[in-house]
């Protein structure tokens, strides 16, 4: 069984991470120079829900640790979703994804609150269900180039834009190192 309340990553985010002393860059496939085993995972513009229960086989899990409105003060962060005051909110999910009982990816959605109307507002009932199920279900998706962050010399992170219906969903995604650990992890991985 996962122990996700000692886990020390439950804590990351999108908008605090910048702050500690790593920086989120964009950064293409051919221009990173990390490790070659998180390549591969960093860069594929597929579903990563699909891609983690292809690896876990029937022992993928979602744990929803947190749902709320935040305020965003990073100007930085805020400039990614166009003109936006420092008062506008947005609605924060905090997850962690799991294969076999280990959690492997740690991920937070942001979304601002004028983006969440029609068809989009559907992901503020997701709960325990993957942002990425919906989101790659979609006709019409379109996603940002990835900008990459190394914190603390071992955990490596992604976070892009996607575009629905014209409103921009933030997921920033961290690579957890159970993930390289894997059984089978090898077989996905190439």
């Amino acid at each position: 069984m996962k122990n996700i309340d000692k886990l020390s990553y439950r804590n990351l985010d999108a908008i605090k991470l910048s702050g500690r002393g790593a920086s989120w860059s964009l950064c293409q496939q051919r221009e990173y120079l990390g490790p070659e085993t998180f390549s591969d995972w960093l860069f594929d513009a597929g579903s990563l829900t699909e891609r983690l229960k292809m690896l876990g086989g029937g022992s993928f899990d979602l744990t929803l640790l947190e749902e709320t409105w935040v305020s965003c003060v990073s100007l930085e962060l805020r400039g990614k979703f166009g003109p936006i005051s420092i008062e506008h909110d947005f609605w924060s999910r905090k997850v962690c994804l799991s294969c076999f009982g280990k959690p492997v990816v740690m991920a937070h959605t942001l979304v601002p609150r004028h983006g969440l109307v029609g068809k989009l507002k559907e992901i503020l009932a997701l709960k325990e269900k993957p942002l990425g199920e919906y989101l790659f279900q979609e006709k019409g998706l379109l996603r940002s180039t990835f900008e990459i962050i190394n914190y603390e010399n071992e955990l490596w992170g992604r976070r892009s834009l996607f575009f629905l219906y014209r409103k921009p969903v933030l997921v920033a995604e961290f690579f957890l190192p159970d993930l390289l650990h894997l059984k089978g992890s090898k077989e996905i991985l190439n």
